[in-house]
């Protein structure tokens, strides 16, 4: 029953993801995939201390990061996966509002991390099934 519905969700998130999002083509903020979209351009090119702090790179007014330093590390991880096949979008400063058929391989990010939980929850199912209480 728990992998229907873990299979369920998967299906609605890849319906969403195909579909627009808030703020696209909506200038100045873009909405919501710009803010992720920035927070990858900043952890991949400047420097933690200045994660946090306005400075001439780092425009806090504009998608400001704001969430811990844990979600700043995964935000540089996936800035460095999406790098290495689309640099325009994650380039510092000339990236604002980048748009394209191809970056919506930064959406399909939520749809990785909703199979590698659903994975988990099978993986941990499982394990407490087949492994007797007390044998560890």
């Amino acid at each position: 029953m728990a992998l229907l519905i873990s299979l369920a969700a998967l299906l609605v998130r890849v319906l969403v993801s195909v579909g627009p999002y808030s703020g696209q083509g909506a200038a100045p903020k873009f909405g919501d995939y710009e803010a992720q979209r920035h927070w990858m351009e900043l952890t991949l090119h400047l420097p933690p201390s200045d994660w946090y702090r306005d400075t001439s790179d780092n425009d806090l007014a504009y998608w400001g990061l704001d969430y811990p330093p844990l979600s700043a590390y995964q935000s540089l991880l996936h800035g460095r996966i999406i790098n290495a096949s689309l640099p325009d979008a994650v380039a510092l400063r000339s990236s604002r509002g980048y748009e394209s058929t191809e970056s919506y391989v930064i959406r399909s990010n939520g749809l990785f991390y909703c199979l590698l939980h659903a994975e988990s929850c099978v993986v941990l199912r499982l394990a407490v099934v087949l492994v007797p209480l007390g044998s560890c």
